[in-house]
C-alpha cells in the first residue's frame, strides 16, 4: 500500500499536469503507466516528459524466496531499459539499513528475546544522461536465532544494545537516531549479511520484496519549489481575504434595548444570533492572522 500511495503522489505532484505538446506515443505510454501495463523503458519516458520526480519501474513480491526468478527477470528488463535510454549501468556498493520502527519480535515481549530484524538494501543500477538514477530497494528479514546459524555471541550483543536504546519509547516516538548503525555495528551485519543475500540463503536472510524505481533530483527540487510557491500564494490570498473582511463596513446592528418592549422575542433572538456570528468571524480572523 505504501508503494501504491507513493506512486499516486508522484503522479499527482508532477510538473506537467496536462499533455499539451507531448508526442501521442508518449501520451499512450502515460495511459499504460496509469493502469500499470507500461514497460520500464516507457515509464522512464513518461517520467521525463511529464516531470515526475520519482517513478516505480517494477516490484517483485518474493516472500521466503518464492518466485525469486521474477527478480532476475525484472532486473534484466530494467537494465535493457537503461541502455535503451542511452544510460549507463552501475555496480554501486549496496547500502544496508535496519528499519528503526519495524521489529519482528519486541524485546521482552512475553518473555521472548528478539530473534530477527527487518532490513533494507539499496543499490544504484544505472544513470541516465539527464541525471536520473535507477535504484533498487530490497526488504528482507535477517534472523539471529541459534537455528539460523548466526553467531550467538554477536546476536546477544545486538539484543542488549537494542533493548538499551529502545527503553522508555512511546509508539509515536522514533528510536534513538543511532539505533540502526549501533545495532548493525555490534552485530557486524555489514560483513555478515551480503554473503547471505548473494548466495540466496533464505534460511538466514528471508526476502520479502524488491522494488526498482527511477528518480531525478533536479525534478524533485523543482517540484518542491513549485509546491512551496503555491503554498505561499494560498496563504497570502487567505490573509488578504480575511483582512478585506475586517476592513469591510460593519452592518448596523440593532441592540436588544432598541427593540420596543411590545415586540415579540423572535426579533431579540435574531439580534443575539447576528451578534454571536460577528464575534465568531472576528475571533477566527484574528487567530489566522496571528
Amino acid at each position: 500500500m505504501g508503494r501504491v500511495m507513493a506512486n499516486f503522489d508522484n503522479y499527482t505532484q508532477r510538473l506537467k499536469k496536462d499533455s499539451d505538446g507531448i508526442d501521442s506515443k508518449v501520451i499512450a505510454m502515460h495511459d499504460r503507466a496509469v493502469v500499470g501495463t507500461a514497460s520500464p523503458a516507457e515509464l522512464l519516458c513518461v517520467r521525463s516528459a511529464y516531470g515526475i520526480g520519482s517513478i516505480g519501474l517494477g516490484c517483485a513480491i518474493i516472500p521466503y524466496g518464492n518466485s525469486i526468478e521474477q527478480l532476475e527477470s525484472m532486473r534484466d528488463t530494467v537494465a535493457e531499459a537503461i541502455l535503451m535510454m542511452n544510460g549507463e549501468l552501475l555496480d554501486s556498493k549496496p547500502v544496508l539499513k535496519l528499519k528503526q520502527t519495524d521489529t519482528v519480535v519486541n524485546p521482552g515481549e512475553n518473555g521472548h528475546l528478539k530473534d530477527a530484524f527487518l532490513m533494507t538494501r539499496k543499490r544504484d543500477l544505472g544513470r541516465l544522461p539527464d541525471g536520473t538514477i535507477v535504484r533498487e530497494r530490497s526488504s528482507f528479514v535477517i534472523r539471529i536465532d541459534e537455528a539460523s546459524g548466526f553467531d550467538q555471541e554477536l546476536a546477544e550483543r545486538m539484543r542488549r544494545v537494542d533493548a538499551e536504546l529502545s527503553k522508555n519509547l512511546r509508539p509515536d516516538v522514533p528510536k534513538n537516531k543511532h539505533w540502526g548503525t549501533t545495532v548493525m555495528t555490534v552485530g557486524m551485519l555489514k560483513k555478515k549479511v551480503p554473503p547471505l543475500l548473494e548466495t540466496n540463503d533464505f534460511a538466514a536472510a528471508i526476502p520479502l520484496s524488491t522494488t526498482i524505481y527511477a528518480f531525478n533530483t533536479a525534478t524533485l527540487d523543482e517540484i518542491e519549489r513549485v509546491r512551496a510557491e503555491e503554498e505561499a500564494r494560498v496563504k497570502i490570498e487567505r490573509q488578504l481575504s480575511i483582512q478585506a473582511l475586517l476592513d469591510a463596513p460593519r452592518p448596523e446592528v440593532v441592540s436588544e434595548e432598541d427593540i420596543p418592549a411590545n415586540e415579540d422575542n423572535e426579533k431579540k433572538s435574531r439580534v443575539r444570533s447576528i451578534g454571536r456570528t460577528l464575534l465568531n468571524i472576528a475571533a477566527k480572523a484574528v487567530h489566522v492572522i496571528r
